[in-house]
């Protein structure tokens, strides 16, 4: 009898452990390589040269993220890489406060150029709070279910507030993943067309 418990045990979780691993999205929300989170597009754009998709690239990441003064950039015009550190604004409304608090999803965004096609790459995704904000400051997404489960009550403004913290903060991730495919969109938009978006 303990044999086939024993079992049915190890059965149900092996085809739980089967099951998490073939789901490719986090939370639900994120597409998911290697445990973290990746967006990846490839776009094939016939007769384009390297040069003049890695120029197309550029453009537009230069009228997207120009107001961005934090932005950190590489440009490798041999390699045909493109390297983008900035963010996308998420406004998000904690259970129990009346007043929005606008937070910067930050991002690396890479372009790899060759002849007729480039590949978009989007990692790294950490949300971070306005300056004075309180005891969150920044998170990386793929551990912020964890850090909002190991967050004193307090911070909830009162029992029972978590479900609800992490409905709303549901809402803002599907922002945050709304807006970086209107990004991947816009860019691959860019690359075919060579003029901005």
């Amino acid at each position: 009898m303990i044999k086939k418990l024993l079992f049915i045990l190890f059965m149900v979780s092996g085809m739980n452990q089967f099951l998490q691993a073939q789901d490719p999205l986090l939370y639900g929300i994120f597409p998911v390589n290697n445990r973290k989170i990746t967006y990846e597009n490839n776009v094939s754009i016939d007769s384009a040269s390297k040069d003049e998709l890695f120029k197309r690239g550029r453009d537009w990441a230069l009228r997207t993220y120009k107001a961005q003064k934090d932005t950190n950039q590489i440009e490798d015009k041999e390699q045909g890489l493109l390297a983008y550190n900035g963010y996308v604004r998420v406004l998000f409304t904690e259970p129990d406060r009346r007043v929005a608090a606008e937070w910067n999803c930050w991002h690396t965004i890479k372009i790899l150029c060759s002849d007729n096609k480039a590949k978009i790459i989007i990692t790294d995704l950490e949300q971070r709070a306005p300056s004075g904000y309180g005891t969150i400051t920044s998170v990386k997404i793929e551990g912020i279910k964890s850090k909002t489960d190991s967050l004193p009550k307090s911070v909830f403004f009162g029992k029972n507030n978590k479900a609800r913290y992490w409905k709303t903060e549901l809402v803002s991730l599907r922002e945050i993943d709304s807006k970086l495919k209107a990004l991947i969109a816009s860019l691959e938009k860019s690359l075919k067309s060579g003029k901005p978006d």
